[in-house]
């Protein structure tokens, strides 16, 4: 019978063994960034937004090609995440003449302005929340902010 030899063959067609296997980076699959893995709102959890916002927050928004994922009310209260390079975070935190703040006790670096960003190693997220009660802090949320950071951080 002939089928045999042929499937063997067949099998190893395209296969090369003096070329290395293709190596997971780190957190993603083979040959595949590991940014690439998750889809934006795989980084934050739809109950850790709530519990910052202290909101339901039904409505849900996300842009893989952009890095976006946003957790909102339909009255457009919410929880907004960027997840990119931190070269672009962080020129998007200080672009037009914005002077943010450092943060300590989140990331490699973390800036305090319009939101909070926070690098990690290479890449790096851009959080955003607001609500009645978030707005209405003195510290305009980032207490709150600092606490989901550090929920989507082990993600990253």
């Amino acid at each position: 019978m002939r089928v045999l030899p042929i499937l063997v063959l067949a099998a190893a067609c395209g296969h090369d063994a003096s070329q290395p296997e293709p190596t997971p980076t780190a957190g993603g699959a083979a040959g595949v960034p590991a940014a690439a893995v998750h889809r934006p709102c795989e980084y934050m959890a739809r109950p850790d937004a709530e519990t910052a916002i202290e909101l339901k927050l039904p409505q849900t928004v996300e842009n893989a090609a952009l890095g976006n994922c946003d957790y909102t009310t339909p009255d457009f209260y919410g929880a907004s995440l960027t997840v990119s390079d931190w070269s672009s975070i962080k020129a998007a935190a200080t672009s037009s003449g914005h002077h943010p703040s450092v943060v300590t006790g989140v990331g490699d670096e973390a800036l305090w302005g319009a939101g909070i960003s926070v690098r990690k190693g290479d890449r790096g997220f851009l959080l955003v929340l607001n609500g009645p009660v978030v707005d209405h802090l003195p510290d305009k949320g980032l207490a709150k902010a600092k606490v989901l950071a550090l929920t989507i951080l082990p993600k990253l």
